[in-house]
């Protein structure tokens, strides 16, 4: 088994996100996680899920804390890209967009470029 069930930080907000929908607050109390529910009490699968992510979600929150939160590659490109010392930076973006692509079919070379699927 992983010792590691949250696979990123996004992952953690989403699931967070989710208990705060259903009137649960989470929150972290030195090495403690505390919650409090509407219901007084949690789901045993998301109690389960609370002990198991218990580091993850608590090393998160430290994160949280020092506003210290890693930026991806694209949105490092992003900020460099802003920055009027680099070359071709300066560059006011209007947006990026990021994706995930777990398999990559290249189907013909062109001169100009890829076809991909």
């Amino acid at each position: 088994m992983s010792k590691y069930i949250f696979n990123n930080d996004t992952d953690i907000l989403e699931f967070l996100e989710q208990l705060r929908e259903n009137g649960i607050q989470i929150w972290g109390e030195g090495e403690k996680i505390r919650y409090r529910s509407k219901n007084r009490q949690l789901a045993p699968e998301t109690l389960r899920i609370l002990k198991m992510a218990k580091g993850q979600i608590l090393d998160f929150f430290r994160m949280i804390e020092k506003n210290v939160i890693p930026l991806t590659s694209i949105q490092t490109a992003y900020v460099v890209g802003q920055t009027a010392g680099c070359e071709l930076g300066n560059i006011n973006a209007h947006y990026y967009i990021e994706y995930t692509i777990e398999s990559l079919q290249i189907l013909l070379p062109l001169k100009y470029g890829l076809i991909v699927r």
